[in-house]
């Protein structure tokens, strides 16, 4: 059987071991460790922040180790994670589907998407979550005519709490 080495377990990484395994002998690199999700109260952060002690985006990795983050040669916040899971760990869980310029050249994903809806639970129902602020700039472009719709989240929503911590890492295991 032949081998491959699949460097990063995100989402890409994840999605293309599970192709593989079978056909090939997988092994998947990952350079970081464990990730923990953020624990402490925000109020923590805010403390931090007024002391002055963090002038640079770069600091954060202070209190989030699994956060990289970077500038691009424009001056650009870009931030990565590193650890089991990648950057996926810390995504907000939006699960948009980008799909239609592919679509329009012949290439259909409808069954790779269907597989992937019975694997993870996608919602878009959690507007009774919502921030007062959110909920009221929606209203707000409903009201504009604008159409706006839910962004369809990748969450188990019975474990959600709507605390907005999903970037730091749900503690509840939701997403």
């Amino acid at each position: 059987m032949k081998k491959v080495i699949v460097v990063g377990s995100g989402a890409g990484g994840a999605t293309i071991a599970k192709e593989l395994q079978g056909k090939f002998q997988v092994t998947v690199l990952e350079a970081g460790n464990s990730f923990h999700p953020f624990t402490k109260s925000l109020k923590f952060i805010e403390m931090v922040k007024k002391t002055g002690l963090l002038v640079d985006e770069r600091q954060i990795q202070w209190i989030f180790p699994a956060m990289k983050i970077g500038k691009t040669l424009e001056k650009m916040v870009l931030v990565r994670g590193v650890g089991q899971g990648g950057t996926t760990t810390l995504s907000a869980g939006n699960a948009i589907r980008q799909d239609q310029d592919l679509k329009a050249i012949g290439v259909n994903l409808d069954a790779e998407f269907q597989e992937l809806y019975r694997e993870i639970p996608i919602y878009t129902d959690h507007q009774k979550k919502w921030h007062g602020l959110t909920q009221e700039v929606y209203n707000i472009c409903r009201g504009l005519n604008l159409k706006p719709e839910p962004t369809p989240k990748m969450v188990y929503r019975e474990r959600c709490v709507g605390c907005g911590k999903c970037v730091l890492g749900c503690t509840r295991g939701a997403k």
